[in-house]
């Protein structure tokens, strides 16, 4: 910019100097026309000025920062239920056999195929306590589960063990036949021994010289 300045003033120098050197006799009107035509054409003839560049300012670009994406809200786990208590189930306790005081034969089957019998309960029952001397009748019910029937002619009653107290001795006939798959009594009557103490006597069916049905008592004599 400074440089085309100077070409310019110098330009200008040189005109005025030119017009200077112009006749008189040209002078006035001619004169000025003839320094503008210079004028001009010295103008022509300079380099336009090419005006600088306006330095472009690049920008840089302004980030643009994504709007952070909103992690989805964390959906709570279902709360477990918690299982109940587990309750064990208590073991059935089995009480333990009691001592059948009406004795250990009740309920059990005893024989063969053709004469057997379970004996179903007695009369009385458990241990009896009696005095000294007295009479005791005794039943048993039994039940014929042979497939004979127990007749009175051929089956007897007899002691097998212990305390030797029946009236009238110890071996006796059966008092009614029992068919098979019937009930039926067998009665003996007692006579409590003299002495204080616990006794116990056991008897039996017989069919001539085999048992096949057992049944006992018990009693204390105070």
């Amino acid at each position: 910019m400074m440089k085309t300045s100077l070409r310019l003033f110098s330009a200008l120098i040189s005109i005025v100097s030119l017009a200077a050197c112009i006749p008189d006799g040209q002078a006035g009107s001619n004169q000025q026309a003839v320094i503008e035509t210079m004028v001009a054409a010295t103008v022509a003839a300079l380099p336009s000025v090419t005006s600088q560049p306006t330095s472009t300012v690049t920008l840089e670009p302004t980030e643009i920062r994504p709007s952070p994406t909103e992690l989805p809200t964390e959906t709570p786990l279902p709360t477990l239920t918690p299982l109940p208590t587990w309750t064990p189930i208590p073991t059935e306790t089995v009480a333990p056999t009691a001592t059948d005081a009406s004795g250990p034969e009740i309920g059990k089957k005893q024989g063969n195929v053709n004469f057997a019998c379970v004996v179903l309960s007695r009369t009385p029952q458990g241990i009896f306590e009696a005095s000294s001397g007295q009479d005791i009748p005794v039943a048993w019910r039994i039940k014929n589960v042979g497939v004979r029937d127990l007749e009175k002619e051929n089956i007897d009653i007899g002691y097998i063990s212990g305390q030797k107290m029946a009236i009238g001795g110890i071996l006796f006939d059966l008092t009614e036949t029992i068919p098979a798959g019937k009930t039926g009594d067998i009665i003996i009557t007692f006579e409590a021994p003299k002495t204080t103490g616990s006794y116990t006597t056991t008897w039996a069916l017989f069919r001539g010289s085999n048992s096949f049905c057992q049944f006992s008592f018990s009693l204390v004599v105070k």
